[in-house]
């Protein structure tokens, strides 16, 4: 019995090709306002482009369509393979890919637990929202941070400006949030 290790992938090597980038660079400013504005469904696209950069950069054998589906779940070994990148560069970016997977889920878990009897209480339910959310904000920009650093374009200067597209994805989340809060002003 042979044991053929070229069929098994190293789940976390740096992608083989360095010209292509291998994760979705885009400026802060343009990832808080598109995330904000289309009700966070710019979370689950910025989720499906860095796992189908990796794939197209790396070749490896991943499915961005089903890893953006467990999306935060899979956060940390996203962010581990942008610090396997940035190592591999012999660069130095102080980030934490676990510390900012943390800070991405334990606020979405907290939320979970306590919405049954925060949603008695609709004010705190309203500031334990924002402060939660805040807490994921500042994960996904730390993300990004060093998403942007790894690709070698800070600034995400390559992915600054607002298109068509992003107005139209605009319009749909003001259109979902006019859904969700028009009971609220009935």
């Amino acid at each position: 019995m042979s044991m053929d290790t070229t069929s098994q992938a190293v789940p976390a090597a740096p992608p083989t090709d360095k010209s292509a980038p291998a994760f979705f660079v885009v400026s802060l400013k343009k990832l808080i306002v598109m995330h904000l504005c289309t009700a966070g469904l710019y979370g689950v696209y910025w989720y499906y482009k860095n796992w189908a950069l990796y794939k197209q950069a790396s070749g490896q054998a991943i499915r961005p369509r089903l890893r953006t589906i467990f999306g935060v779940l899979l956060l940390y070994p996203l962010l581990s393979r942008v610090h396997l990148r940035i190592r591999a560069s012999e660069r130095y970016h102080p980030f934490s890919p676990l510390g900012i997977t943390l800070a991405a889920i334990i606020p979405l878990i907290l939320g979970i637990a306590t919405s049954s009897w925060l949603l008695s209480a609709p004010l705190l339910w309203g500031v334990t929202s924002v402060v939660l959310s805040a807490v994921q904000y500042v994960a996904l920009v730390k993300a990004q941070i060093a998403i942007n650093f790894c690709e070698g374009d800070e600034e995400g200067k390559g992915n600054a400006d607002f298109t068509p597209e992003n107005g139209l994805w605009m319009l749909g989340g003001g259109f979902l949030y006019f859904i969700l809060f028009k009971p609220l002003l009935s």
